[in-house]
């Protein structure tokens, strides 16, 4: 699904580009946290392990996104 909305974004034309770049990096975040919450069942690990996943995720998609704006 993540993947097929990437595709579809990428050949509107009303979207900026940079819109559609923060946008498939926002749903590259949310496949992540999907495989890894879930296939890696971080779930049921303690609530520190947990929230150092959520912060790294978020922290690496967005220097991704920040860097390719400020570049």
């Amino acid at each position: 699904m993540f993947t097929g909305v990437s595709l579809f974004t990428t050949h509107t034309t009303w979207l900026g580009a940079g819109v559609i770049y923060a946008l498939i990096c926002s749903l590259t975040y949310l496949k992540c946290r999907f495989v890894i919450m879930i296939f890696m069942e971080i779930q049921e690990a303690p609530a520190g392990w947990r929230v150092f996943f959520e912060l790294w995720m978020i922290g690496v998609t967005g220097m991704i996104v920040f860097l390719k704006f400020a570049a």
